[in-house]
C-alpha cells in the first residue's frame, strides 16, 4: 500500500509542479466551472459516511496549496516519491511470500515510477518553468493533446508522457 501511495503522490505532486509552473494549461471546464462545486458533486456519495470523517473541500483546498513552493522543488519531491517506489520494489524481491503475481504488479509499478522520473527529467533538461511548455488534453495552444497518461504499463497508475510544443508562456 505504501509503494502505491507514494506513486500517487509523486504524479499529484508532478502535476502540481507543472500547473504552478505554468507549463501546462489547464483545461476550462464549461460545466461546474467553480471548483468546489466540482468537489462537491464528485464526493457527494461519501457524505453520508461519517467515520473516518469525509474530507471537505476547504481540506482539500489547504492540502494543495503549492504557492509556497517553487516548480523545482515540487519536481524534486515527486522524482523523489518515484525513486521510493523504485527502492520498494527492488526490496520486495527479497520478501519470501511475495508471490510472483505481486512481484509482476510492483515491477509494472516500478516501470512507471522510472518512466515518470524521466519525464521529470525531461521538462528541467528543457528548462524548467521557461521556454518549452506543454498543453493539457482539450486546452488551448496545442494540436490535440501534449500531456498524455499511459495505461499501457500498469492500468491504475499512469506513465506520463510529455511532448513539447509551442511557447504557451513567455518568461
Amino acid at each position: 500500500l505504501e509503494i502505491q501511495r507514494l506513486q500517487c503522490r509523486g504524479v499529484f505532486r508532478f502535476m502540481a509542479a507543472l500547473v504552478h509552473g505554468d507549463l501546462v494549461t489547464k483545461p476550462q471546464f464549461a460545466l461546474a466551472a467553480d471548483p468546489e462545486l466540482r468537489f462537491n458533486h464528485r464526493f457527494a456519495a461519501f457524505s453520508p459516511v461519517t467515520k473516518p470523517q469525509h474530507l471537505t473541500y476547504d481540506m482539500f483546498a489547504e492540502s494543495c496549496d503549492f504557492s509556497v513552493y517553487n516548480p523545482e522543488q515540487l519536481f524534486q519531491a515527486s522524482s523523489d516519491c518515484f525513486r521510493e517506489v523504485v527502492k520498494w520494489v527492488d526490496a520486495l524481491q527479497y520478501c519470501p511470500d511475495v508471490t510472483e503475481q505481486i512481484i509482476a504488479d510492483y515491477t509494472a509499478l516500478k516501470k512507471v515510477a522510472v518512466s515518470n522520473r524521466l519525464a521529470i527529467a525531461q521538462v528541467l533538461r528543457a528548462g524548467g518553468t521557461g521556454g518549452t511548455g506543454v498543453a493539457a488534453s482539450g486546452s488551448e495552444g496545442g494540436g490535440g493533446s501534449d500531456i498524455d497518461f499511459q495505461y499501457e504499463i500498469h492500468p491504475y497508475h499512469p506513465k506520463i508522457v510529455l511532448k513539447p510544443t509551442r511557447v504557451l508562456k513567455s518568461v
